[in-house]
């Protein structure tokens, strides 16, 4: 062998050794953006863009934040069967989204672009690239090639060079003191397809519009009041006009949106609007079609939507999509299984952020009930269980089997043991309590041991099997739930009923208890699958009933006079966690609170399977088989409207109030 050939083999060894260790420490220093519901998942988004398949989308969403924040994907796609993704980003200026327009284009053919206008007020300096923080997070994910070498060099500005942007070790190295355990492995993020969904609900002001876009400009001495508006500037034109030009190169339609905010003036909609005709462009403002509640719809106080705003603006373009009629629903396709899968995905998290208290507490409540003669239950009070105590949680304490006053005992002790489903000790006290016995569980004799202790008494909560205590310990209805068969501890939970809003937690125990009680909730239907007529309450003569039998699209839900025909027949088909699908048998379509409404008067329509929160329906009993049909999505109730049992009177959803015309029966309907 020769020789002179060995250095050059270990120079090429040491550089490829170098470039794998600089990549991964690169890797690792370089800002994870990941997802929660005020950070945006930038790094998720861009990456995840790479793996989608190859020319699948048929639109591309571009712009700042309220690009993302207004447009989820996902719910368009359940709605459409339409695909697209969101590359928007925080602060993106128009620059930027020139340049993720010419990464996606080389791997997607769309059909639309949809630019988010925010960034066209941008000052002129955004488009040079002074928005270094935005760049970079643009900038740092995008794959390397040309086009991120001269988005880069396009980019670079006096605070940052484009080499610092091609190459982030330069600009991260000093991140190692502030490395976590998320630097060193790649995190799993929910799939939206580049939307970012935000479930807080926060508006401090009661203005309309917090940005009115106007600039008053004074000189000391100068009495005379100068009032100029926002404009597009030269540069951000510039940039636009990149964007245009190459949509219409690659035969795409350019539609410009306002997205969900009220940080734009009926002003800056003008300038926008002048704007565009040049370009014979028409701007969709989401704001003039999604019904948005700012007091329920932003996180923020207007400056961009939240998740219910965020449903209702997705499903105002999915139906623009849908009126311009030149896609095609892949929901059938077995090319886009992958999105199926995703949608699946989507609809886990979104029912699990949903899951409010008193679905929580509900479910867990009629768990015990509907299993309570397989179970062991122990209950003692900490503090305070009184002070919230309502209607609901009295009515499904009684079906548990307990009998005591849980409205008037404030501050005392209580100790109560139900064994399959027989109550054999109950008792409230002014002072402090211990239940001590030996019993059998599982086949073995085991020792129990409760202590609970009122507010005034010492304060605490102890349930103890052999000598391991299992309480939770806090304040409320400390329950722990054993399994008579096996003798195992499969939940440990608290029901703080001291506040109106029962909340309960929930005691990690080992893996398997978890899993054990899971097969218990599954097994906790309220009803059973089936075919029903649903009665209101003391108004037998009356169903509800899908208007005129349609089986069209967004048909009403109306009271109607009882037949049990076609029209007045549902399936109830459980999804899980309380939650019910219900359908429409005259249509085969699924009850839905319209337009994604959650403001008292929300219509009730039937659509086609979405699968999503707001066809999803929470059951719960409240007495004399009657029971009450809460939306998963919005926390109102099935309502008459009107309390007016008349042929026709519209069904609505409302705040709940305790009254009859919120209380339904589900009856069995009588086949011929």
């Amino acid at each position: 062998m020769d020789k002179r050939k060995i250095p050059i083999i270990k120079v090429i060894v040491f550089l490829v050794l170098f470039l794998i260790i600089f990549v991964y420490v690169q890797n690792i220093v370089t800002p994870k953006w990941t997802y929660t519901d005020w950070q945006e998942g930038d790094t998720a988004r861009y990456r995840k863009f790479y793996e989608v398949e190859r020319d699948s989308l048929d639109y591309i969403v571009l712009g700042p934040s309220r690009s993302f924040w207004s447009l989820n994907p996902m719910v368009i796609y359940a709605e459409t069967g339409y695909t697209g993704y969101s590359l928007g980003g925080s602060v993106q200026g128009i620059e930027v989204s020139y340049y993720w327009l010419k990464e996606a284009l080389k791997y997607q053919k769309p059909k639309y672009v949809i630019l988010e206008t925010g960034a066209f007020f941008y000052p002129k300096t955004y488009a040079n690239g002074e928005n270094v923080a935005a760049v970079s997070k643009a900038l740092t994910n995008m794959r390397f090639s040309a086009n991120k070498i001269e988005a880069c060099f396009k980019c670079q500005s006096n605070s940052k060079s484009a080499i610092e942007y091609l190459i982030p070790l330069l600009s991260f190295h000093t991140r190692w003191e502030e490395l976590e355990e998320g630097d060193f492995e790649e995190k799993t993020e929910p799939s939206f397809k580049g939307g970012h969904i935000c479930f807080l609900k926060t508006n401090y002001s009661s203005k309309d519009c917090r940005n009115d876009g106007k600039v008053s400009r004074y000189k000391v001495g100068n009495e005379e009041n100068n009032v100029t508006y926002r404009t597009i500037s030269d540069a951000n034109k510039e940039c636009f006009e990149n964007i245009y030009y190459l949509c219409k190169m690659n035969h795409i339609t350019l539609i410009p949106i306002i997205g969900g905010t009220q940080n734009l003036t009926s002003q800056d909609k003008a300038t926008l609007e002048q704007y565009l005709k040049e370009f014979e462009l028409e701007l969709l403002d989401l704001n003039n079609y999604a019904a948005i509640n700012w007091n329920k719809d932003t996180p923020d106080s207007g400056a961009h939507v939240n998740y219910w705003g965020n449903c209702k603006c997705s499903k105002v373009l999915a139906q623009h999509l849908e009126g311009w009629d030149e896609l095609e629903n892949h929901s059938e396709d077995v090319k886009y299984q992958e999105w199926n899968t995703d949608l699946i995905e989507y609809r886990t998290f979104e029912e699990e952020k949903l899951i409010n208290n008193k679905e929580q507490v509900l479910l867990y409540l009629n768990t015990l009930i509907k299993s309570k003669e397989e179970l062991y239950i122990v209950v003692s009070v900490r503090d305070e269980a009184c002070g919230g105590w309502n209607d609901e949680l009295d009515y499904y304490i009684r079906e548990l089997g307990l009998t005591s006053d849980f409205r008037s005992n404030h501050q005392n002790s209580f100790i109560a043991v139900i064994d399959g489903g027989n109550c054999i000790f109950e008792q409230w006290e002014e002072n402090k309590m211990v239940l001590e016995d030996n019993i059998s569980l599982g086949g073995k004799n085991r020792y129990l041991s409760v202590t609970s202790a009122g507010f005034a008494y010492g304060d605490t909560a102890v349930i103890k099997l052999d000598s391991t205590n299992y309480s939770y310990n806090s304040r409320g209805l400390n329950i722990v739930t054993i399994e008579k068969a096996t003798g195992k501890v499969v939940s440990s939970v608290v029901i703080d009923t001291y506040l109106s809003d029962a909340t309960i937690k929930v005691k990690e125990l080992d893996n398997n208890a978890a899993k054990r009680w899971k097969e218990y909730e599954k097994q906790a239907q309220q009803i059973l699958d089936g075919e029903y007529v649903l009665i209101p309450s003391g108004k037998e003569q009356c169903a509800l009933d899908i208007e005129a039998g349609s089986v069209q699209e967004n048909a009403n839900l109306q009271l109607w006079t009882r037949t049990e025909e076609l029209p007045q027949q549902f399936a109830l088909e459980y999804a899980g966690n309380g939650l019910y699908y219900i359908k429409a048998l005259c249509s085969d379509k699924y009850l839905t609170a319209y337009n994604y409404g959650n403001s008292n008067g929300t219509n009730v329509v039937q659509n086609s399977f979405t699968g999503l929160a707001n066809q999803k329906w929470f059951i719960y009993e409240c007495g004399d088989g009657l029971y009450k049909i809460m939306s998963h999505y919005n926390k109102l109730v099935l309502d008459v409207s009107g309390t007016v049992a008349e042929p026709g009177i519209n069904i609505q959803l409302y705040d709940e109030n305790g009254g009859e015309w919120q209380k339904f029966v589900f009856s069995r309907f009588k086949e011929e």
